[in-house]
């Protein structure tokens, strides 16, 4: 009896799953008969403590133009040549055991590595490393001071947006700039928890809204939001198209017209909490919780595509925290505690990473998945609280 009952939860499951992928197949008008392999891969490797690294929590992964893999952790920066991984804290020691947030290349070949309060310039010779100490105009008991973003303006300039303030760096002359307009968020104790990069324009997510600090007069003006999303917690800004970006928050998601000074109630396009956001040619996907959904640019309509709690065991809470499109136009899923999954939007067809290979017994280093990234020979890297993974692809 035992047996039917698993035998008839098997069916069922393969039922449920089979409906949702024909009810999400007329969203892709160019769906094809791929063929039922949705990734040939040859390796999955592993990189942790045992392997060199410094320490496993990973915060970025950056491969520069010399094809060196830069990896950012808790405790220190790391690099990668081959299969081998050195710490690297440069001379007198300058970055070991610091905690990396940031790494940006410069067009003269210099990285730019952000810690909790400093910004460090590696020659692009990698022989000299040179600190930048960022002004802290919190208390003094208040250590969460970090550097959130960097933005290369130009060859001789960057900007450095920290946790209470947006500078200037002229790295010809190694001058920090402070931008009087800043005086209003330290006044008023606002906190920037994210930066984006437009043309004349960083925007910048708040504890309190979100603001344009215009580059050119250094002006700080508060992008009014509708009345929803005015106590939200702001998560992220994406641009989508050449006249968009996407605000997530926790109480929905925004699109927001990059030439238009105000934002509309009409413009909320769920009021569900969004935690990540990719764009492939004119769909958006957007994880809401564990559900997938679709978002047509075109049309402005919003898809339920699938849960991941439908089509997997149902004994785990799923949760999608990461989304990532790969060159080849895959999407990949990363869970806060389930690990990580592959889709392929034409074909419909859906693999768990784990699965991607054919020795059962090798598993991704943890199940929680920090982040996703594709390097120049389009191997992938899954970066997870236990060190970082890589899938060789034919």
């Amino acid at each position: 009896m035992s047996l039917t009952l698993s035998c008839m939860k098997n069916i069922n499951k393969h039922i449920a799953l089979l409906l949702y992928l024909i009810a999400i197949s007329g969203c892709f008008s160019n769906t094809t008969h791929a063929k039922q392999e949705i990734l040939k891969q040859t390796g999955f490797r592993h990189f942790s403590t045992q392997q060199g690294l410094s320490q496993n929590t990973i915060n970025q992964f950056y491969q520069d133009k010399n094809q060196f893999i830069w990896i950012a952790t808790e405790s220190g920066l790391n690099r990668l040549s081959g299969n081998q991984i050195t710490p690297f804290s440069g001379a007198e020691g300058k970055l070991a055991g610091e905690a990396i947030h940031n790494i940006i290349e410069d067009t003269q070949g210099a990285l730019w590595v952000s810690t909790y309060s400093e910004l460090f310039k590696i020659s692009p010779d990698y022989s000299q490393i040179k600190n930048y100490y960022i002004p802290n105009y919190l208390p003094t008991d208040d250590s969460s001071n970090y550097i959130v973003n960097i933005f290369e303006e130009n060859d001789s300039s960057l900007w450095v947006v920290s946790r209470n303030g947006v500078y200037l760096l002229e790295s010809k002359t190694n001058e920090l700039k402070t931008l009087p307009a800043m005086q209003k968020l330290v006044n008023n104790k606002i906190k920037i928890l994210f930066a984006h990069n437009d043309q004349h324009i960083i925007w910048l997510g708040t504890n309190q809204g979100l603001f344009e600090l215009n580059k050119q007069g250094n002006t700080l003006y508060k992008h009014p939001l509708p009345e929803t999303l005015k106590e939200a917690r702001l998560i992220q800004l994406a641009q989508i198209s050449n006249t968009q970006l996407l605000l997530s928050s926790d109480k929905g998601a925004l699109l927001i017209d990059r030439f238009d000074k105000s934002s509309h109630e009409k413009d909320l396009i769920t009021p569900l909490e969004v935690s990540a956001a990719v764009t492939l040619n004119n769909q958006v996907f957007l994880s809401i919780g564990d559900q997938l959904h679709t978002f047509d640019m075109q049309t402005h309509t919003l898809k339920h595509l699938f849960s991941l709690s439908k089509i997997l065991p149902q004994y785990a809470n799923y949760r999608i925290v990461q989304l990532f499109i790969d060159k080849s136009q895959k999407l990949w899923i990363g869970t806060d505690s389930n690990g990580a999954y592959l889709w392929e939007p034409n074909s419909l067809l859906f693999k768990s990473a784990a699965n991607l290979t054919s020795n059962p017994s090798i598993q991704l280093s943890n199940n929680t998945v920090w982040n996703f990234a594709e390097d120049t020979d389009q191997q992938l890297w899954i970066a997870t609280d236990n060190g970082l993974n890589l899938i060789h692809r034919n």
